[in-house]
């Protein structure tokens, strides 16, 4: 909701991990866009998260379970 989304939001404006900018046609709309610094974090984060994916998908049980889990998902 837009009332969860405020406060993360309004952090990740003040860490300058997120620009902002208003429409010049319809000032309620905001322009939302990664700084330098948040295209940044995203990499590094995005790099972490593959790492420990590939760290599940490289165990055989584990790559199974989550097959059986997505099959599951499709067949729903």
């Amino acid at each position: 909701s837009k009332q969860a989304l405020n406060a993360p939001m309004r952090q990740l404006l003040e860490m300058a991990y997120v620009l902002e900018s208003h429409n010049e046609d319809d000032k309620r709309v905001k322009a939302l866009r990664l700084s330098a610094a948040g295209q940044k974090l995203l990499q590094e984060l995005n790099k972490t998260q593959s790492a420990l994916l590939q760290k599940v998908f490289d165990n055989d049980e584990a790559m199974s379970a989550w097959t059986q889990k997505m099959q599951a998902l499709a067949k729903a």
